[in-house]
């Protein structure tokens, strides 16, 4: 197994992180995409009180009358603006995110690989002990048929499970090796 160089290892606080999006990285971006999900909200509660505010408005054409509808359609134009704003920070936040996500999962990918590869040996190891002690126990089951004209014993689908799985650990400490070395 090669190792994992110095600078592809991410700091040791990294490494015990659970869930991406607790990446110290990352924090800061998915706050700030929050932030802009609460103002977009804000602001679409706005518009819906300056709706019902223009459409409450007296339509008799006096002049506080068209005056008060000017100030409110100036209002909602002024919030539509804003609407738009805030979309364009998020389209970009969401973009950064993306790249942002994208680097630390390469940075992660070779670390959390290294770390799979002794657990997925460790269980390869059982399915190996656990596939010889089912050939045992096949073959005590067979000579017990033999012996006594039934079997005491038997798993006939224990060795055919027991070799796929063999070969799907096997494929999975493979693939994690490759990552590793990345």
């Amino acid at each position: 197994m090669a190792s994992v160089s110095t600078k592809t290892r991410p700091p040791a606080e990294v490494v015990g992180l659970d869930h991406l999006h607790l990446h110290p990285q990352l924090v800061p971006l998915f706050e700030h995409r929050s932030q802009l999900h609460e103002r977009k909200r804000a602001i679409e509660a706005d518009v819906l009180i300056q709706n019902r505010a223009l459409n409450a408005l007296p339509d008799d054409g006096s002049f506080g009358a068209n005056v008060a509808r000017r100030t409110a359609v100036d209002a909602l134009a002024d919030l539509e603006r804003r609407a738009v704003e805030v979309e364009a920070e998020l389209r970009a936040i969401e973009a950064e995110l993306e790249t942002t996500r994208d680097a630390v999962k390469a940075q992660l990918i070779p670390v959390m690989a290294a770390e799979g590869l002794p657990v997925t040996a460790e269980l390869l190891d059982a399915f190996e002990r656990l596939a010889e002690v089912g050939t045992r126990f096949a073959a005590f089951g067979q000579r017990s048929r033999c012996l006594l004209g039934t079997p005491l014993a038997s798993l006939p689908w224990a060795s055919v499970s027991l070799a796929a799985c063999i070969k799907q650990v096997q494929r999975i400490r493979e693939r994690l090796q490759r990552l590793s070395e990345q």
